[in-house]
């Protein structure tokens, strides 16, 4: 058994994720040393209320979301825009197509009712929908006692000591995903299940209890494999080292990932970034790090059981057995979303090298509150210069402990890492029809890189 680390001591994800392109949801652009946003665009139009689906709700005026059941050109999208306004009777005023090229925006001048978006759908066999362009304001945020202290989340410039000097300092303002913008779109949903692989989660945790993973295919305690995954009675994920359902924390370090990732909102303690989503508990690690065999186990479980994201705060030298299980992600959808590593080097440690091999693989790094990249993080500009490579809220972050109702504050590139794990959580549920490839191009493309040191 090889020893490996996991990556507890330094980092985060920063970077301007949107959840919305053109007013539809989509994430922002990280690239390396960008910041980690979820807002939409910012409204540029007048707004008015309209009745859509039985419902009233606020509109960019005259503006309508189209999207398409495939990936076309800029110029595919375009033209076909162009269709849908003319098969409405309407003069097109402005278009604007996105890079994904599954969606569009139009902007005409005259009425479009649902029937009419309704008749478009079915008139035209490459068009999915015909929305109007929601306009999303400011008004999430959650009543946790702890949800102030989260600078990542919202970071409104709050004092309080800082983790290097233990000296009272104040962030910048905005210097955070903009996860309330987010939240106005999706707070994530139970059907996106995201596999921790760690040292196990803190299962009964007040604020992090009623979103822990459920084997719907499992009797609970009658001795048999029922879903015939290899594993008996695993209700609750899996201890890959001590090879029993039980995956309960030996250290911490996986309940502070997992309360980042999805902490249930609006009770007192703290707000994940995916308040609503799943987390599939997986231990890996025990006394000496985690071994080979046991991480690629965790991999291919998270695979077969419906995880459709894998956080992995955790980092070694690259085995062909677990190049393998990434690929196998691949295969089935998965995005990785993978800590760079805290040793300050050039390029990141495995698995988040891999993403110069993998395209659903997503490598984070960490930045802190006042927008600097810490020294420790490392970085994109080895040879060659890697992909997608994004940070995230790292230093300073609040999250939950393995000691009942109790919260304290880590720093390393894996607190970063499941910024990005629950941002991924709310593209997933945000934009379904996309695979782990488009999900991971998206975010790395939609990233922000102003204002970081």
């Amino acid at each position: 058994m090889r020893k490996r680390n996991w990556l507890k001591g330094v980092g985060g994800v920063t970077g301007r994720s949107q959840l919305a392109e053109g007013g539809v949801p989509g994430v922002e652009q990280l690239e390396a040393r960008v910041m980690l946003n979820a807002a939409p665009q910012d409204d540029r139009y007048a707004t008015h209320t309209i009745n859509w689906n039985g419902r009233a709700v606020e509109v960019v005026r005259d503006s309508w979301v189209l999207t398409f059941h495939n990936e076309q050109t800029r110029q595919q999208v375009a033209n076909r825009t162009v269709k849908v306004a003319e098969f409405f009777g309407l003069q097109p005023e402005r278009i604007e197509t996105t890079a994904l090229g599954m969606f569009s925006s139009l902007v005409v001048r005259g009425q479009v009712t649902e029937a009419m978006a309704q008749a478009a759908v079915q008139h035209f066999p490459w068009l999915r929908l015909v929305e109007p362009n929601r306009v999303y304001q400011h008004r999430l945020a959650p009543n946790d006692a702890g949800y102030p202290f989260q600078w990542g989340h919202n970071n409104t410039g709050l004092e309080f000591p800082d983790s290097g000097t233990g000296q009272p300092a104040a962030g910048v303002p905005g210097a955070d995903i903009d996860a309330e913008l987010a939240w106005n779109i999706t707070t994530g949903t139970d059907r996106v299940v995201i596999a921790v692989i760690d040292t196990g989660v803190q299962l009964t945790h007040p604020d992090l209890a009623a979103n822990i993973w459920t084997n719907p295919l499992e009797i609970p305690n009658n001795g048999i494999d029922d879903d015939n995954n290899g594993y008996i009675d695993d209700v609750r994920g899996w201890d890959f080292v001590g090879n029993d359902n039980q995956p309960r924390d030996s250290d911490g370090h996986g309940s502070h990932v997992s309360g980042t990732i999805a902490a249930n909102r609006g009770n007192g303690g703290i707000t994940g970034v995916a308040p609503e989503a799943v987390i599939m508990p997986l231990r890996v690690f025990g006394g000496l790090g985690f071994s080979d065999s046991g991480y690629i186990r965790a991999i291919d479980y998270a695979i077969r059981n419906g995880a459709q994201v894998i956080s992995m705060s955790l980092g070694g030298p690259l085995a062909e057995g677990e190049r393998a299980a990434i690929a196998r992600a691949l295969a089935a959808n998965v995005v990785v979303v993978a800590a760079s590593g805290n040793e300050s080097l050039a390029g990141p440690l495995y698995p988040a090298v891999l993403a110069n091999e993998f395209d659903h693989v997503l490598p984070v790094g960490a930045v802190d509150r006042f927008y600097r990249v810490p020294a420790f993080s490392n970085g994109a500009t080895s040879q060659p210069p890697l992909r997608n490579f994004v940070v995230a809220p790292g230093i300073d972050v609040l999250s939950l402990t393995r000691r009942g109702n109790e919260f304290e504050r880590l720093d390393g590139t894996s607190m970063a890492t499941p910024h990005v794990a629950g941002v991924v959580a709310l593209v997933r549920q945000a934009n379904p029809n996309l695979n782990a490839m488009q999900v991971v191009d998206l975010i790395s493309r939609s990233a922000w890189s102003q204002g970081l040191r």
